[in-house]
Order: structure tokens, then C-alpha cells, then sequence
């Protein structure tokens, strides 16, 4: 029969909060450097099975008999233990404050549930739209992808201009979109910034959409963004 773990949750408070966002800017980047073609939504998947599992692990942990529970703790925090030499003041210090000590090694004043809640925040605040066309919805996520300046084009004096994702170089807006798994017309025509209505930057009420929805999860806009998108709303009004 599984045992509830003896610990009162916690509230996810400011100041953890914003630890836990200033881990997720930096993991989230290295997760998308190292797996192209993968998505935000795929880097919090991968966070949420990775805490559920420390959780179960946690929690297996807690509901093992006591001489079990001693075996595994004994292998795994070796250093901890002062009377090395005598087994059985090892064995009565441990059984005395068996609770202790799975609260302070494996518990961690409810971390890993505050990640767990962090990231299911996280992913609940991804964009969610329901359309019938998919070019529609790749619309806003490439428009997010811009407004982040996560994909973006510098001019090389040498070798023109190359486009990214991040800090992956690429020779043109095509392979870009490869990378991306996204449209291609959307991307080229949105970083040459034609006239079509391709370009994300020609679709007002979608940018609006797209800064509103930053605003509303604390989502940094680049300059670049801000600045046409002000500029846009300066010439319609």
C-alpha cells in the first residue's frame, strides 16, 4: 500500500517563482540548441516527465521497508555518515531519524512540486489555437518566434545575409524553416518583409494577439518587434 509522503506542499512563492523562470531561460535555450527541429512545448514535456519521474522516484523511496530504504540511502550519501566503522549506530542513527533524512535528501522543502507546478503553468500558457488551416497557427508561432528574437537575419559583410534560430546560422530563410519544421513562405516573406500577406508584419490584429500574449506570460519582446509594431499602430492612428 503506498504511504503519503509526511511533507504539507508549498505554494509557489515570488522569489522561487523567479528562480525557477531565469532556470527556464537558460535550460530552454541549450534544450533548442541541442535539438533541432524541437519546440518550446517539446522542452516542458520533456521538464514535467523528467520532475514526474524524480517525483515517483522520491516517493518509492519513502513507501521502501526501512531496511531497504537504509541499503539504498547508505550507497547513495555514503559521505553523510560519521560512524562509518560501526555499523549499527549507522543503522539506530538512521531508523531514528529515517524521516529527516529522506525529507532533506530527497524531498528538498518540495522543490521539485514547485517545478512541477512552474512548468505546468508553463505549458498551459502556450498559445492555443484552434483554427482549420495550419498555416494560420504556424502564422502566431512564427510571429512568437520573432517577437522573442529567436529567429532573426544579420547582414554578414562577407557573406551577406544569414538568418537564425537562435544562434544557429543559416544561408537562407528555406533552410531556416527546415530547421524550424514551419512554413517557409511565412518566414522568407516576413524577413524580407514583402508585401504579402505572408509577411506577419502586414497582419496588425495577429501582432496585437502576439503582444498581448507576452505581456500577459511575462515574455520579453525584442526591439526589433516592438518597433514596427509600434510603428504600425502610430500610422493607424
Amino acid at each position: 500500500m503506498q504511504i503519503d509522503e509526511p511533507y504539507q506542499k508549498i505554494m509557489l512563492d515570488f522569489e522561487t517563482k523567479l528562480l525557477l523562470e531565469n532556470e527556464y531561460i537558460s535550460d530552454r535555450l541549450t534544450f533548442l540548441i541541442d535539438n533541432d527541429g524541437k519546440t518550446e512545448n517539446d522542452f516542458i514535456a520533456s521538464k514535467i516527465e523528467s520532475i514526474n519521474f524524480q517525483i515517483k522516484e522520491r516517493q518509492r523511496k519513502f513507501n521502501l521497508p526501512d531496511n531497504e530504504f537504509y541499503q539504498e540511502f547508505r550507497n547513495e550519501q555514503e559521505e553523510i555518515f560519521i560512524n562509518n566503522g560501526d555499523e549499527a549506530e549507522n543503522i539506530k542513527e538512521f531508523f531514528e531519524n529515517r524521516n529527516s533524512y529522506h525529507k532533506v535528501y530527497y524531498h528538498r522543502d518540495n522543490y521539485i512540486d514547485l517545478e512541477l507546478i512552474f512548468y505546468k503553468i508553463k505549458l498551459n500558457g502556450l498559445p492555443k489555437i484552434e483554427v482549420s488551416k495550419p498555416t494560420v497557427k504556424q502564422s502566431f508561432e512564427i510571429g512568437l518566434l520573432f517577437a522573442k528574437g529567436e529567429v532573426y537575419s544579420k547582414l554578414d559583410p562577407k557573406k551577406g545575409f544569414r538568418y537564425y534560430h537562435l544562434t544557429k546560422e543559416f544561408e537562407n530563410p528555406t533552410q531556416l524553416s527546415k530547421h524550424l519544421k514551419l512554413s517557409r513562405q511565412y518566414i522568407n516573406d516576413s524577413m524580407k518583409e514583402s508585401e504579402s500577406h505572408h509577411n506577419i508584419y502586414k497582419n496588425i490584429k495577429q501582432m496585437k494577439e502576439i503582444v498581448n500574449y507576452c505581456e500577459e506570460n511575462k515574455i520579453d519582446i525584442c526591439e526589433s518587434f516592438k518597433s514596427k509594431y509600434l510603428s504600425i499602430v502610430d500610422k493607424q492612428s
